[in-house]
């Protein structure tokens, strides 16, 4: 489907990836999209689970909706910045509420890059593969 893959990674295990959606569809559409990545796919349907599955693998990428149950994906992104086992990951959060300032109020709380619902499946493969580039300083 993509050709892009993930490049500059040596022995070790694959990197991790969270994704925090409350719709088992979208996170499945997510798993698809990313499958090349060779990733192992970590996921959660709300923010609480969010939090004690990051903290029981600490993934490289965090995908998550700002619309999450039990704990809003601005929170979570908050607390997952202020954990010491987390704060390290990438955020890219993809949301269905297009208000112009939700975008300033996840880059306030943590996040990295914000992607509107619906997005391309391109777009979130591209921006994934952005982000885990920029965390290892391969631009």
């Amino acid at each position: 489907m993509f050709s892009m893959t993930i490049s500059g990674r040596t022995g070790g295990p694959p990197p991790a990836i969270l994704i925090v959606d409350g719709d088992a569809d979208t996170r499945a559409l997510y798993r698809a999209v990313l499958e090349p990545l060779a990733a192992t796919m970590l996921e959660a349907d709300n923010g609480a689970d969010a939090l004690v599955v990051a903290s029981h693998t600490p993934p490289s990428i965090i995908i998550l909706e700002t619309r999450l149950r039990e704990l809003d994906g601005f929170e979570l992104c908050s607390k997952l910045r202020a954990n010491p086992l987390t704060h390290h990951a990438r955020q890219l959060v993809v949301t269905a509420d297009a208000h112009r300032n939700v975008a300033s109020r996840a880059a306030k709380v943590g996040a990295d890059r914000v992607l509107t619902k619906p997005c391309l499946p391109e777009m979130l493969f591209d921006a994934v593969v952005e982000l885990t580039r920029g965390r290892d300083g391969d631009a």
